[in-house]
């Protein structure tokens, strides 16, 4: 496996990380089932929001984890369950407000 260099680039004092798995049926929170190089912070599973037909939403759970390492360098795989998984950068989704066009803020919150 080829090694990235990552001299020269600025990194983050955590980073988040995701990966999906079916076999992945952990509890929320529980950090004891994953072994990694890197010391890990913080575990969370991602959830769906969905509004029901009478208007209340509700929290679904993905079957994706998002883990939180401490440091600035990124582990190549972690075994969760004694699974092995490649980890991936995860990238927050960009929210942009469709009233003004602008980024940061969604429409039910735009001042405009």
């Amino acid at each position: 496996m080829e090694e990235e260099d990552i001299t020269g680039h600025r990194l983050p004092d955590e980073l988040h990380s995701e990966n999906t798995s079916e076999k992945t049926n952990m509890d929320d929170n529980r950090s004891d089932a994953i072994i990694s190089e890197r010391q890990v912070v913080n575990v969370q599973r991602m959830q769906w929001k969905i509004t029901n037909n009478d208007g209340t939403t509700q929290l679904v759970p993905k079957q994706m984890i998002i883990v939180e390492f401490l440091g600035n360098e990124v582990s190549q795989n972690i075994i969760i369950n004694l699974c092995n998984f490649s980890v991936d950068p995860y990238i927050h989704p960009v929210v942009q407000c469709y009233k003004c066009l602008r980024y940061g803020h969604s429409s039910k919150q735009c001042k405009s």
